[in-house]
């Protein structure tokens, strides 16, 4: 479903006679994309599964919050592990905010056994608040997004001279570290160069600060490197 609505886009002035339904409907559909891909965030609660490898510890890492695991599969035994036997930190309130580092984390001394692709988690995702919703701040964003390319549309052949390249993002934050996810963000004295599909997006800062605000952590990559430590448990499962 599209978080913005045309009743959203006439509200802000944009009538029909400047701009047909079908077009707003287009809009909105390619901007929410471009949108989220920027942020690599998913904005409404997405069902889907997701595999992912293991790397003998007992906390899984992901990039999109968790919003509720149905299922956690062992691929390589073909088993279902027991919701009792992990934790998914999964929470959206202000007591306790886990969007920002969400995890699966084993008990019961269990560990995510060393393998590529040998569980899959199966459930909802996405930065959603408690009741499901959009983050008020994004969908504000998003809607001066796709007000501003209705109304300036990038169009080659609409566009009399090239259109001038953004300087760099700059942040207040300078370094964030959460868990394994670490950011950080250039000096607001300094500028930056970015070279992904925030260049030359917009100049509007409030859409671009609210694109770092949501954007997703980084990747966590595992396995790890096999070593002593990993054969030895392996080796130890078996014997």
């Amino acid at each position: 479903m599209p978080i913005t609505t045309i009743a959203d886009i006439r509200a802000e002035g944009i009538t029909v006679a400047m701009i047909s339904d079908a077009q707003v409907t287009t809009a909105i559909a390619l901007w929410e994309s471009v949108f989220s891909e920027a942020c690599g965030q998913w904005f409404e609660p997405i069902t889907t599964s997701i595999v992912f490898d293991g790397d003998n510890s007992s906390t899984a890492f992901f990039t999109v919050p968790i919003i509720e695991i149905t299922e956690l599969q062992d691929l390589e035994f073909s088993s279902i592990i027991p919701a009792s036997d992990y934790v998914a930190y999964s929470g959206r309130t202000s007591l306790q905010d886990d969007r920002r580092s969400p995890k699966l984390s084993m008990k019961k001394g269990r560990v995510f056994g060393l393998g590529r692709a040998r569980y899959q988690a199966t459930g909802s995702w996405g930065f959603v608040e408690a009741d499901d919703s959009t983050p008020q701040q994004v969908r504000y964003a998003i809607l001066r997004l796709i007000v501003e390319k209705l109304l300036s549309p990038i169009v080659p052949s609409l566009v009399a001279t090239p259109l001038p390249d953004l300087p760099g993002l700059t942040g207040q934050l300078v370094e964030e570290e959460t868990d394994e996810h670490k950011l950080s963000w250039a000096n607001p004295n300094n500028s930056t160069t970015r070279q992904d599909v925030n260049s030359g997006l917009t100049k509007d800062a409030f859409i671009l600060e609210t694109i770092q605000k949501y954007q997703s952590p980084l990747a966590i990559d595992s396995p790890t490197t096999w070593g002593f430590g990993s054969a030895r448990s392996i080796l130890d499962e078996v014997f």
